[in-house]
């Protein structure tokens, strides 16, 4: 499948599902239309609702608009790629000194702390944290962050699960 821009999807959702009649509403086509819509979801940093950032895939299509993380630097798309990252389809954001961590770590409901690979900042607070929760059948739950300090961060999800976090100091 490919990744689409909002309008693009918007335009496909109007042309093939509708419920006037005219178009042939199939499986096949709301599947597609599915599949295209959670992979423009992703990645996206025009729809500030959305944004989120993930480590580069040779395998995943970006257009333009998307935000990676490559080599420890932060990346906005300008020309649709896919493949072996190509500094000429991107442009690096420098906000100054830019630093991130990023993991996927198993969680338990009385709280995990969570260790940096190395410090973060000088005094701990000065970095921007984003946390999803997934409990262990991967459904999204609540969670809360305390004790947060350059070396890391304790975090109290609801459920036994895991966390996708990013932690970025600009």
């Amino acid at each position: 499948m490919a990744s689409k821009s909002t309008a693009l999807l918007k335009t496909e959702k109007d042309t093939n599902i509708n419920t006037n009649g005219i178009n042939s509403i199939t499986g096949a086509l709301v599947n597609a239309f599915l599949e295209n819509l959670l992979d423009s979801i992703a990645n996206r940093t025009t729809d500030a609702t959305m944004f989120g950032l993930f480590a580069y895939d040779t395998g995943r299509n970006y257009i333009i608009g998307q935000g990676v993380i490559y080599s420890s630097n932060l990346y906005i798309c300008t020309t649709n790629t896919t493949g072996t990252f190509n500094t000429a389809h991107w442009t690096q954001l420098t906000f100054g000194q830019i630093d991130v961590r990023r993991n996927i770590v198993a969680v338990v409901k009385g709280g995990t702390d969570i260790n940096f690979s190395s410090d973060l900042g000088s005094a701990g607070t000065d970095y921007s944290l984003s946390i999803h929760c997934y409990d262990t059948n991967g459904n999204q739950i609540g969670c809360g962050v305390r004790t947060r300090t350059k070396s890391g961060f304790k975090v109290y999800p609801a459920k036994n699960g895991f966390i996708d976090y990013i932690a970025i100091l600009i």
